[in-house]
């Protein structure tokens, strides 16, 4: 989560999790009053609005606002912020410049980690400044000789030379390293060939799987008098995507989504909530396995964003969706939890008091209210589009267990729960409104007539 108080430099923050950045009065210096009350509108540089996923918020009766939300895609993104003074309508204009990088689990870089060992007895300083100075001595001394007067190994030297020192040996003569006019011909044609793929498919990098030590390699022998048909190449696509997601899982594939209703946006960020609801499903219902994973905010933000209708008390809070995700499956306690509230979406109206979970008494000591009726597992595909699309048209049904649980497989977007009524009978509604108000009349008339018969006896 990204807790940065200042508009200034780029910041850094990761697809598929919820960031949230705190607009404050005191970045717009050029306001006239500084306690006026403000209002705060935001978009992409250039155009009209802010991505999906992504909004701003002004808490009532605060000079300050929150920019919230989760971003899909990678790359550079600038939001321009502009702060309205109410009363003389001065306007001042801030731009936030985002670098959005993709959510990936373990190393992302390719060359090997530093890790403890056993401490270097050659590359210390004094070995490199005896390196040094020899070959300021003599230049044409040679490694070997180097080696042998510092009682060394020839390795601890070539590190020495390339890394420490930055030397490289020039070769007398480069002729028989030089290309010929085809072989350069060749190599700017695949450069040319592989740049124009890049520029027709922006994603085409992304799908690009880079090797190290934990690299993935996958192999499978084919059984004697086996031919290889559909089913079969499938099954080994399965199975090769399997072995990618266990070594590199990526982006969080399986989430949890749940409604809270005693906080709103704000409260989760600024009075750090956030850590304590991710802490109730780290410790208690979705711990990681021994292999290791996470648990963090997927997306973030309020029932009125998606849907929802504001609160008829104002005191009362307008509630938060909140989805926290994870690259590894569902815990037996978030599979039991699911089936415990399934038999609530089934009512009309669902009860939004209901208590009677399992897991109620972890949030409400941390001060959480859930929303039970919200509460569900969604599952995302994390396999290659194109696997996927392939898999799509020649995948065979899958026969199940009958007891085998089955999260559902949603789009990226929160679903509030819509109450279903019984229809409405327009005739009797019809009827109704003339009967209560023709028998009223008749009463009042019946009223007013014996009053003025008993005026004209008694007169």
């Amino acid at each position: 989560m990204l807790s940065k108080l200042c508009l200034g430099d780029p910041i850094s923050i990761f697809t598929t999790e919820a960031f949230h950045l705190p607009i404050l009065a005191s970045s717009f210096t050029k306001l006239k009053n500084a306690d006026s009350a403000r209002e705060y509108r935001a978009s992409l540089m250039d155009l009209p609005d802010l991505p999906q996923k992504v909004y701003i918020r002004q808490p009532n009766g605060s000079l300050d606002a929150l920019l919230y939300g989760v971003v899909a895609n990678p790359g550079p993104m600038n939001v321009e912020i502009i702060a309205m003074d109410k009363y003389n309508y001065d306007v001042e204009k801030k731009v936030v410049e985002f670098d959005v990088r993709p959510k990936l689990k373990g190393r992302e870089d390719v060359n090997d980690e530093e890790r403890a060992g056993r401490p270097s007895t050659s590359t210390t300083d004094e070995k490199i400044n005896e390196v040094e100075k020899m070959i300021l001595a003599n230049r044409r001394i040679t490694v070997r000789e180097v080696a042998e007067d510092l009682n060394i190994s020839i390795g601890s030297c070539h590190s020495i030379f390339i890394n420490d020192l930055g030397m490289r040996r020039v070769a007398a003569k480069f002729v028989p390293k030089l290309l010929n006019c085809d072989q350069k011909q060749h190599r700017m044609n695949i450069s040319n060939e592989m740049l124009d793929s890049i520029h027709n498919d922006p994603n085409l990098l992304q799908r690009v799987i880079t090797g190290d030590e934990a690299g993935v390699v996958h192999h499978e022998f084919l059984p004697q008098g086996r031919t290889v048909n559909k089913e079969y190449y499938l099954q080994v696509m399965r199975n090769l995507h399997e072995a990618i997601r266990q070594k590199r899982p990526g982006p969080a594939q399986y989430h949890v989504e749940l409604k809270l209703r005693n906080v709103n946006v704000e409260d989760m960020v600024l009075e750090s909530r956030l850590a304590q609801l991710v802490e109730i499903f780290r410790h208690h219902l979705w711990p990681p396995p021994p292999d290791g994973g996470s648990v963090y905010i997927t997306q973030l933000t309020s029932t009125v964003d998606v849907g929802g209708r504001l609160p008829l008390n104002p005191m009362e809070k307008e509630g938060v969706m909140i989805r926290v995700g994870a690259s590894y499956n569902y815990s037996l306690d978030l599979q039991g939890l699911a089936r415990e509230v399934q038999p609530l979406r089934t009512r009309v109206p669902c009860p939004r008091d209901y208590r009677r979970t399992s897991a109620e008494h972890l949030f409400r000591r941390r001060g959480f209210i859930s929303d039970w009726c919200h509460f569900s597992l969604v599952t995302m595909p994390s396999a290659p589009a194109c696997l996927y699309k392939f898999m799509e048209v020649t995948d065979e049904v899958q026969v199940t267990e009958p007891n085998q649980f089955r999260p559902m497989v949603v789009q990226d977007t929160f679903h509030l729960r819509q109450l279903s009524f019984e229809p409405r009978n327009i005739f009797a509604d019809f009827v109704l409104s003339l009967l209560v108000p023709g028998f009223l009349l008749a009463v009042l008339l019946g009223l007013l007539g014996t009053a003025m018969c008993r005026r004209a006896f008694t007169g």
